[in-house]
């Protein structure tokens, strides 16, 4: 073993965009410090969708390591939730495993774990290797607060039970005054109800960060100060370093047009398109998809729809033909150069964090609807915080809503007051990733020191 090399063993939560993500982060990480071993420990699954989006071979300092996701032979789960537990049945034998085959193939001890904040038993797993743990939390500070408060918040809930205590307010938690207990992710309102894994392991999860040597988060300090400044003093060593779509000129989602969307979007006019993606999990319902589509038509918008599923058999019979016009149907869109296009002028999405990130280094304003993890927080936040977009009434699409925030973003005064607004965030997210100066950029300069 050549005791004189860094090597970083990075344990994702190999499901949705937990893998890239936390890729991203190492890619980065070896950009900067090329001597570093690095080597990603993850599924079959989860590594073939990072190598989906770049070339493992092209980083000479990254090797990715297979293995077991606890399916059974032949299982095929009906929804991606299913696999949770059973991998999480054999998480910490399989990341173990992973470790020490890593070791041995390259010679070199681990010297840090670095791991997405669901794998928080990766603290034990640092611990037995006596090695600093650091853990990722691919959202936003205020989810990681509500998490970490959980307990806090449940009591609080149970004692303004029936009560008009400002209508659940979590104003107990420095900086979330504005959040309501609706906008609470289900898995912590419904800790000790159920026996959900997703609810225990963030529930344990919340409990373990504090172990970690540093808690690292894709965002920037300037976007939620308060919060921000608050969990600095709750963790040994918390620094944001977002967002990854600045630090990382050169991004690892695919950026080609052979979908033709790009070129699309160049005959349309500047802040005219609607671009509608509820991400790589979520499908809303059938009639919350005939909905969005009446209300498409109805408001006359043009609109670049990246669409999961069959659009015949789910969007009304002749819509297609209806909007060919002034709409763009397609399996799949280059987001992070769609939302830097200037004829976006709306992004309809779930809100889940990878999207804010990417729609306010765009600058281009949302309309929301969440459906589960942080994404209600995440509403609340651009909708009331930020005032860089809106929700939908009830958090569900129907036409009429629809079509009203339609029109209230790309045709209404209120959309050009959001462009303005998400125009100063952006601006000072770009601050942030700048030189060395920036507080991104200086957070980042801290964690590689930590590494090395």
């Amino acid at each position: 073993m050549d005791p004189s090399r860094k090597h970083i063993a990075v344990l994702p939560f190999p499901f949705a965009s937990h893998s890239l993500s936390i890729f991203t982060l190492a890619r980065m990480i070896a950009a900067s410090a090329p001597d570093i071993c690095i080597s990603y420990i993850s599924t079959a699954r989860s590594i073939a969708s990072v190598s989906k989006a770049t070339d493992f071979d092209s980083i000479s300092s990254i090797k990715p390591y297979t293995i077991r996701d606890g399916l059974p032979e032949g299982y095929k789960p009906r929804h991606p939730t299913e696999a949770i537990p059973l991998f999480l049945n054999v998480a910490r034998d399989s990341f173990r495993e992973g470790i020490e085959r890593a070791e041995s193939e390259r010679g070199v001890k681990i010297s840090c774990v670095l791991s997405d904040a669901f794998v928080y038993f990766a603290a034990d797993i640092a611990q037995d290797w006596k090695v600093p743990w650091v853990a990722y939390w691919s959202s936003g500070p205020t989810s990681v607060a509500v998490h970490y408060y959980t307990d806090l918040i449940l009591e609080k809930l149970v004692t303004s039970a029936g009560t008009d205590q400002d209508h659940g307010s979590l104003d107990l938690i420095p900086g979330l005054s504005c959040f309501r207990e609706q906008d609470l992710p289900v898995e912590v309102v419904t800790y000790g109800k159920s026996d959900d894994a997703m609810a225990g392991l963030l529930y344990d999860m919340g409990k373990q960060l504090k172990r970690a040597a540093a808690v690292v988060v894709n965002s920037f300090e300037e976007m939620e100060k308060d919060i921000t400044g608050h969990l600095k003093t709750i963790f040994s060593v918390y620094l944001s370093v977002g967002p990854f779509q600045l630090l990382t000129p050169s991004s690892t989602t695919t950026c080609d047009d052979s979908s033709g969307c790009l070129s699309w979007l160049s005959s349309q006019r500047p802040c005219s398109v609607a671009y509608i993606s509820f991400g790589s999990v979520i499908v809303p319902p059938p009639h919350e998809i005939v909905a969005l589509a009446e209300a498409l038509e109805e408001s006359g918008v043009p609109f670049l729809w990246s669409f999961r599923g069959d659009p015949s058999q789910l969007l009304p019979q002749g819509f297609t033909e209806r909007t060919v016009n002034r709409g763009k149907i397609t399996a799949w869109a280059p987001q992070t150069s769609v939302l830097n296009h200037g004829s976006v002028g709306a992004f309809v999405t779930q809100g889940g964090w990878n999207s804010v990130m990417e729609t306010i280094t765009g600058g281009v304003p949302m309309i929301c609807r969440p459906f589960f993890g942080d994404q209600k927080l995440n509403r609340r936040l651009m909708q009331d915080v930020w005032g860089i977009g809106t929700g939908l009434d009830g958090d569900v699409v129907t036409k009429p809503g629809m079509v009203n925030a339609l029109r209230k973003l790309l045709l209404q005064e209120e959309g050009i007051t959001m462009r303005q607004k998400i125009g100063r965030l952006k601006m000072l997210s770009v601050e942030a990733s700048s030189g060395s100066g920036g507080s991104s950029a200086q957070c980042f300069k801290r964690l590689v020191d930590l590494l090395i």
